[in-house]
């Protein structure tokens, strides 16, 4: 049985952003950009299904933790791209979809760094 899964704001700018992206710089423009979102899409559904599929994400150090397990889920059949979740509850929250050579833990959580020098 599959959880409810909730698609942030974050999430869905990062859709439109990756469509654009792919629209503009992409071979196969509109029918490439339509291709990753439906494998976007159907990544969610995947996660719904099988939220515990993905391990708990480590974050790299320096990087605060957030109040939450953040866990990462690569998009089949294009794998550059990877979307960020969580579990609350009895519902999936999908907080961002990312190419992965961009810095993630950047744009997650910005400047919530730890200084470790003493």
């Amino acid at each position: 049985m599959s959880m409810r899964c909730s698609v942030r704001r974050q999430a869905r700018q990062d859709l439109e952003d990756i469509a654009a992206y792919l629209i503009e710089h992409s071979r196969g423009g509109v029918d490439s950009a339509l291709r990753v979102v439906e494998a976007i899409e159907e990544t969610f559904e995947r996660i719904a299904r099988t939220p515990g599929g993905s391990s708990v994400l480590e974050l790299p150090p320096g990087v605060e933790s957030p109040p939450f397990e953040l866990r990462r889920r690569v998009v089949t059949r294009y794998s550059d791209y990877v979307v960020f979740y969580t579990l609350e509850g009895e519902q999936v929250e999908i907080l961002s979809v990312l190419h992965g050579a961009q810095d993630w833990p950047s744009i997650l959580f910005g400047d919530k760094t730890h200084d470790h020098e003493t």
